[in-house]
């Protein structure tokens, strides 16, 4: 069971076919031993506050 979750998001450069921006959404939980567990994550083409609803 996770003490504590995390919900971010980057940008990062990608290659298809051109350069582009992509968002990186990522919800990572931390137990109480300090154990990270990635729940879930997503590439978008743009960051928004939607994808989270």
């Amino acid at each position: 069971m996770s003490e504590c979750i995390i919900l971010d998001a980057t940008c990062i450069a990608v290659h298809c076919d051109r350069v582009s921006k992509a968002a990186i959404y990522i919800v990572v939980g931390i137990c109480e031993d300090g154990c990270k567990e990635v729940f879930a994550y997503m590439v978008k083409t743009i960051e928004s506050d939607n994808y989270w609803k």
